[in-house]
């Protein structure tokens, strides 16, 4: 009796194994878990799962030698080369990347910065496979780049991509390995932001020049342990620039084309990004830490503290694929046709408003909103409305309206030079840990904003032009179908109507 149930146990568990097995489409086979997973070489369109093959076979090979990032899961899908039916933009194949539920990887890493184990994607819940270059050609010894570069890449988001916001979708970055190797810094990411396009990051510690680990060592405060106000990094200075627009994303390939200048000198340090044949993002400034230090590009998918999403969406994150194609990169200075992109500025980072506005801060004569907001052509910019009422003045009728930006979204800012403007000193500040504000007012005696307006430069100006002409749509769509809405509605046309005292 114990042999016969044994025969039929056996039985149904190889009817269930044929069945898994018969479910999976040719040329793919189930795993562990049940999943179908290409074998390579035999599933339609497989060709390879070797991240050189692409350079050698499809004339890609001025990377001269990549691999994986020792973080990138393993498991047999997170990484393919493919040809038709799968999509490609060059040659005859492309490279395909995908993460799921799950896929990261342990990693036992000792900053000698802090002394520490730092956290890998299985702690932060983030999880990824991507491309990092380990050589490049041409010249012997060339570790990495530095000095004038240019680079090519080409990215492709099926139709069903899911964006993961608040979670962070990266699929192209820049990296500053330190001599010796033991540390590197981001330094330039192309991630996916809150209204589902495609955007340049530039970090904090970019924008700042100040290395996140050097201060912690320093104070023996990181960011996340108490009194993290010590650490001026702590706070998120980066910079934002919105290049494809959420209707825009999928279906179709992007091609990209990077214009660069690898310096730690902020005044001779650029980063420009073409796409699609016209200027999209332009960086000016440092564009890494140190001298001695070498940088490297990163491709494929990094998506970090998935669990933000999840709790947020109430879901499991999806699966993430992408499809990546013309990873190259150069010496010197860009062919013309590349060159002549620079000169063609894009108008489609945005077409619509995008807003978001805080709730009412009230002080005993003073009301602020904090704004949020993509505009068309400007793309993500932050500032605040001050009401002021005082001497008996009320909400009503304030004798002080002000729109304040600080020097993340008007990176000319000069306080000594609008010092000489004049005005009351709270115009324009900077605090100890290095934040500057400026304020354009509308109703003071005193006309200073003429004199602020013009001590910006002229990319700032236009910020400050574009959001004086559309602070009406802004504000309206802000405080849609709020109880105060009128009154904000009304803030706003004294702003336009105001408006010429600022940008005369």
């Amino acid at each position: 009796m114990k042999l016969l149930s044994r025969f039929f146990l056996a039985a149904i568990l190889l009817t269930l194994t044929s069945l898994s097995w018969g479910d999976c489409p040719k040329g793919y086979k189930s795993n562990y878990k049940g999943e179908c997973v290409a074998i390579p070489g035999e599933a339609e369109g497989v060709v390879s799962t070797d991240p050189n093959f692409i350079l050698k076979e499809d004339d890609q090979g001025v990377i001269s030698g990549r691999g994986p990032s020792h973080f990138s899961h393993e498991k047999p899908h997170g990484y393919q080369v493919v040809t038709a039916p799968f999509p490609v933009r060059y040659g005859k194949y492309a490279e395909r990347f995908e993460v799921r539920r799950g896929d990261c990887r342990v990693i036992n890493y000792i900053n000698p910065a802090v002394g520490r184990r730092m956290p890998d994607d299985c702690d932060t819940g983030s999880r990824r496979w991507e491309i990092m270059e380990l050589y490049n050609r041409p010249g012997k010894g060339d570790v990495l780049t530095d000095g004038k570069v240019w680079y090519t890449f080409s990215l492709y988001f099926p139709d069903d991509f899911e964006n993961i916001y608040p979670s962070e979708s990266a699929h192209f970055q820049f990296k500053e390995l330190l001599e010796g190797g033991d540390k590197d810094i981001e330094l330039f990411i192309f991630t996916l932001q809150e209204n589902g396009g495609f955007m340049l990051r530039v970090p904090t510690q970019v924008v700042t020049g100040i290395d996140i680990d050097k201060v912690a060592a320093k104070t023996g405060k990181a960011c996340g342990d108490e009194a993290e106000e010590t650490n001026p990094v702590c706070f998120d200075q980066s910079v934002r620039m919105p290049i494809i627009t959420e209707k825009d994303l999928r279906g179709k390939w992007h091609d990209f084309d990077l214009v660069v200048n690898w310096t730690p000198d902020p005044d001779k340090g650029y980063f420009k990004v073409c796409h699609n044949g016209v200027l999209a993002a332009d960086w000016e400034g440092r564009t890494h830490l140190y001298e001695k230090s070498s940088m490297g590009a990163r491709a494929g998918i990094y998506q970090s503290f998935v669990h933000e999403y999840e709790q947020e969406s109430g879901k499991e994150a999806p699966t993430t694929v992408v499809y990546l194609d013309r990873m190259q990169k150069f010496r010197g200075e860009p062919p013309e046709d590349v060159k002549a992109c620079l000169s063609k500025v894009s108008t489609k980072v945005s077409t619509d408003l995008h807003v978001s506005i805080s709730d009412v801060e009230r002080e005993s004569d003073a009301l602020i909103r904090d704004i949020f907001a993509e505009l068309p052509n400007f793309g993500a910019i932050k500032f605040y409305l001050d009401i002021a009422f005082w001497d008996g003045r009320t909400e009503a009728n304030p004798n002080h309206v002000a729109l304040v930006f600080n020097h993340h979204t008007l990176t000319s800012i000069d306080i000594p030079k609008m010092k000489q403007c004049g005005g009351d000193k709270w115009f324009t500040k900077e605090t100890s840990m290095g934040n500057k504000t400026v304020v354009f007012p509308f109703r003071e005696k005193r006309n200073v904003a003429p004199c602020l307006y013009n001590a910006l430069n002229k990319s700032d100006q236009a910020i400050v032009k574009a959001v004086i002409e559309q602070i009406e749509d802004i504000i309206g769509q802000g405080v849609k179908g709020e109880a105060d809405a009128d009154y904000w509605k009304k803030i706003a046309k004294i702003i336009k109507d105001n408006g010429v005292n600022v940008i005369q």
